[in-house]
């Protein structure tokens, strides 16, 4: 990415996270970027497509191909480990992006591939589907993609920190899983 985009990119993330969509303005991302506002416009053709870009850049929610296809020959106890545990840590580390993509989701003009909502649950249950598949066994990967889903909503959603009792929290949501 060229660096007056991504500085660009970068900015308004701070400021998307801070003040949500509405309220930031793209002349506050350009100062705070450094560059022009007209500067902003050359790069993005409006404000919404920067939000998107911004958005797309800095989440990775996402379990990618190649993980899949590593974790799932793991046994299902494993599997759940592995996958509960990266899903976490991702929610943990982009919680401020996270609350800011599930405020925005109320509103109609953030797409569908951008909902967190769907786009967790959806990554999750693949995960799940492809597991059970390789491994030939029944599993509910609706069910439990809507447990492992809540959790994470609640990590992001519901104040405290976790972080010390991650494990425990694994090893309970285990016992619901299996």
């Amino acid at each position: 990415m060229k660096d007056t985009k991504e500085k660009i990119i970068n900015a308004s993330i701070k400021l998307f996270e801070k003040k949500g969509y509405s309220e930031t303005t793209t002349i506050e991302i350009a100062n705070l970027a450094g560059v022009a506002e007209v500067t902003l416009f050359r790069k993005f053709n409006s404000k919404i497509e920067l939000f998107e870009e911004s958005l797309r850049y800095h989440l990775s929610v996402q379990i990618d191909k190649e993980k899949i296809q590593k974790i799932i020959k793991l046994k299902t106890q494993d599997f759940y480990k592995y996958l509960l545990r990266n899903r976490i840590e991702i929610a943990l580390k982009k919680k401020k992006l996270l609350r800011l993509i599930i405020k925005e989701s109320f509103s109609d003009y953030l797409p569908k591939d951008l909902k967190f909502t769907e786009i967790v649950y959806e990554h999750i249950k693949e995960a799940i589907d492809i597991h059970s598949k390789y491994h030939n066994i029944k599993s509910n990967s609706e069910k439990n993609a809507r447990i492992i889903a809540g959790l994470l909503l609640s990590l992001v959603i519901i104040p405290g920190t976790i972080e010390d009792s991650i494990g425990e929290i694994i090893e309970e949501y285990l016992k619901i899983l299996l």
